[in-house]
């Protein structure tokens, strides 16, 4: 994780996406904000990883 955040501090306009099989849902709340701009639940569709990405816009 800290890898993680040293590279959101290194190149804060790159959408960092998680990917998980573990996860129930899709997630872009505050809480996984300082890591991640969106946790997205696999099998990712191409729209779910185009909102993912479009999430980066909003974080």
């Amino acid at each position: 994780m800290d890898e993680l955040m040293a590279f959101r501090l290194d190149c804060a306009d790159i959408p960092v996406l998680f990917l998980s099989q573990s996860v129930k849902h899709h997630d872009s709340s505050d809480q996984r904000r300082a890591i991640f701009d969106a946790t997205l639940r696999k099998p990712v569709f191409r729209s779910w990883m185009l909102a993912g990405i479009g999430a980066k816009k909003i974080n």
